[in-house]
């Protein structure tokens, strides 16, 4: 899903933000007040999301890709983004790519400075997690294509140039996956809710992509006669600091039913620290699950979470390198799969992908 102003899916920790909590009215329904059609809706695709998808199965290259190149990622500080940017760093690995991981912090001059220092490194190629917005490098990756360097981008905002004569020759989780995974988020909610007048989003609002999903949760909300009351965080303050931050936010709002979070690495040990703190739970709703919130969702202290291909996601970033590399044509955003997951289906989900990363992609590459 997954990362810009400061997350996720870059560097330097930010100070900590004050958080706040702010309501926005999303619709004018009294309380208890659902759309019935909305609801109708919602049910019907959260049951057709609850199915386990498969990854998505690339075109296969008219013929393998050269090996040897060498690229540089650019990445964030968070254990999310340790995670999918390993996978990028797999997907090339088996071209027989060598690739270089940078860090940027999550400050507009960390992260200007990781393009310029990725650029002097000459790279074959550039991966990048978007945890800042476009404007911040639109005056430098004109020199990357100056250069005949192809850029991929994880995580875009909206407003970001992909393909055609932009030097970003596609994207991972555009900005299509970012509005499935977040009006999936809210489906959830109004599929189960009695009323959707304590729906709580938190959310960093230095991020693109984190901005764009709370946009989409608050329309398909809104649509149904709803409204959300937004938490504002600092995603730099993942950890220790952030929990305590959101124990204090329910503290303040003891009638918070639920609590929607961008992603599920933010928020590891959440259930266990509002039960410390002798806390009724919201129900939690995050996306993008780890490790640790399957086990929360398989027993029940996460309510739910929605599940897009992070890891595959990675791979079709280097699929389009691929095909780039050999004159094929390509689809420059695709758009994979995306998965509502629950204490019923949880044990069917590895953490962070579905069925057929690496084995769909491999074979698409003449590898298998």
């Amino acid at each position: 899903m997954r990362i810009t102003g400061k997350v996720l899916g870059i560097g330097v920790l930010a100070a900590a933000m004050l958080l706040t909590a702010c309501s926005t009215g999303a619709g004018t329904s009294s309380k208890g007040s659902i759309d019935p059609a909305a609801k109708k809706a919602a049910v019907a695709a959260v049951a057709e999301a609850s199915k386990v998808p498969q990854a998505n199965t690339p075109t296969t290259l008219s013929t393998k890709a050269p090996t040897g190149k060498s690229g540089v990622f650019i990445t964030c500080p968070l254990p999310i983004c340790a995670a999918t940017s390993g996978e990028f760093v797999k997907a090339a690995t088996a071209l027989g790519w060598s690739t270089r991981l940078i860090v940027a912090e999550f400050t507009p001059e960390s992260f200007v400075g990781a393009f310029e220092s990725a650029l002097q490194l000459s790279p074959d190629y550039v991966g990048y997690i978007a945890t800042q917005p476009y404007d911040v490098i639109k005056d430098t990756l004109p020199k990357f294509k100056a250069a005949g360097i192809p850029v991929v981008v994880n995580s875009p905002s909206p407003d970001t140039p992909i393909g055609g004569d932009s030097p970003i020759v596609g994207a991972g989780s555009g900005a299509n996956v970012t509005e499935k995974f977040s009006t999936l988020q809210a489906d959830i909610v109004i599929a189960d809710a009695d009323n959707l007048d304590n729906v709580t989003f938190m959310y960093d609002p230095s991020s693109p992509a984190y901005i764009q999903g709370h946009e989409v949760f608050v329309k398909q909300i809104a649509a149904a006669g709803g409204k959300v009351h937004d938490f504002e965080i600092n995603q730099a303050d993942a950890g220790a600091t952030l929990l305590g931050q959101v124990v204090s936010y329910l503290q303040r709002n003891p009638d918070t039913e639920y609590l929607v979070v961008v992603n599920d690495g933010l928020v590891v040990g959440l259930p266990d620290a509002i039960a410390a703190a002798g806390l009724e739970s919201p129900k939690i709703i995050g996306s993008t699950t780890v490790e640790q919130s399957i086990e929360y969702l398989k027993k029940g202290t996460q309510f739910g979470s929605v599940q897009p291909d992070s890891y595959g996601s990675m791979w079709d970033m280097v699929d389009i390198l691929a095909h780039i590399d050999v004159g094929d044509t390509y689809d420059d955003q695709p758009l994979g799969a995306v998965m509502a997951v629950n204490k019923d289906n949880a044990a069917e989900v590895p953490a962070g992908t579905f069925a057929g990363v690496p084995d769909n992609y491999l074979k698409a590459w003449l590898l298998k």
